[in-house]
Formats: C-alpha cells, sequence, structure tokens
C-alpha cells in the first residue's frame, strides 16, 4: 500500500447509465471519485491529510468558472477552480499523464509546477491555469495520437473576448 490515498475529482456524466459505467471503470484500481459539484471542503480534507487530488483540467469551461489562457495558440477558456485551489491550500501540482507506447502503458510524470503567488489573485489564478494548461501541451505535442480531439477544447470564449459593439 502506498503512503496515500488517490482521489479522483470529475463532472458527473448526464446520461446515467454511462456514468455508473464510467465511474465503475474509474474506481476499478482503487481510486474513489468524488463529484465536482459542491467538492470544495472535502477535497480540502483530502488535501490536509497528504492524500492525492488528480483531476482533467483540458476541457473547455463556461465564461464564468474559467479563465482564457492559450492552448496551441488559441485562448482556450479553463477551469479556474484548479488554481484557485492551490493557491488556498497551497499544494504541490504534478501534471501527469497515461500512455500506450506498443502493448504497455506508461504513466508519466513532469516536474512540480512552483505556485505564482503574488497577492494578486486574478494574475496569479490566470498565470497559474496557464503553467498547468501548458505543460498539458507538452504531453499532447507528446502523444498526439492520444489526445481526444473530439472534445471542444474552444468552444467557450471568455466574455472578455467577445467584441464589443
Amino acid at each position: 500500500d502506498p503512503d496515500f490515498k488517490m482521489y479522483g475529482a470529475y463532472r458527473k456524466l448526464d446520461f446515467q447509465p454511462l456514468e455508473r459505467l464510467m465511474l465503475e471503470e474509474r474506481q476499478r484500481f482503487g481510486t474513489t471519485m468524488i463529484p465536482l459539484q459542491g467538492a470544495a471542503k472535502k477535497i480540502d480534507a483530502i488535501l490536509r491529510n497528504k492524500d492525492v487530488v488528480a483531476t482533467l483540467l483540458d476541457q473547455n469551461a463556461n465564461w464564468h468558472s474559467g479563465v482564457n489562457v492559450d492552448f496551441f495558440g488559441r485562448p482556450a477558456c479553463t477551469n479556474k477552480g484548479f488554481a484557485a485551489l492551490a493557491l488556498r491550500t497551497k499544494a504541490v501540482v504534478v501534471p501527469m499523464c497515461i500512455a500506450k507506447t506498443g502493448d504497455t502503458f506508461v504513466v508519466e510524470f513532469l516536474p512540480e509546477i512552483p505556485l505564482e503567488s503574488t497577492r494578486d489573485m486574478i494574475r496569479d489564478i490566470e498565470t497559474n491555469t496557464q503553467n498547468y494548461t501548458t505543460a498539458i501541451e507538452s504531453m499532447v505535442r507528446k502523444y498526439p495520437d492520444q489526445y481526444f480531439w473530439v472534445h471542444n477544447r474552444w468552444k467557450t470564449l471568455h466574455y472578455s473576448l467577445i467584441p464589443k459593439k
């Protein structure tokens, strides 16, 4: 047994039969899944206990829960909650990906991303979210054939980018 427990924070799927199947698959190897809706206190407690919380940060966010960052040269509205959580808890952020190479899977960890904290919360959230997204982009560049390109990463324009009339 490792010295920590693994948790995964995720958005529940709307289609319940698929949600049950995905949850079962995600928990198959011992990861406890936590629905993101209303999970802040639970995640804080997990981090205080020195356990690990994993989440997907490469999803489109709606404009009120996101911040615009560069992803492959285009603005991508990205959830700002992860950076806010790291700033609030001082949690260590280590990007990772799982890639299929031949007949095996490789778990690859990138170096810890230093937390940028200037006491300007808006700037810090934008900077840290960009740093996390840059790490994701580097992993996608390494394994482009394994990225889920079907997901429309650039669907939402943050309100700050909508042209004024």
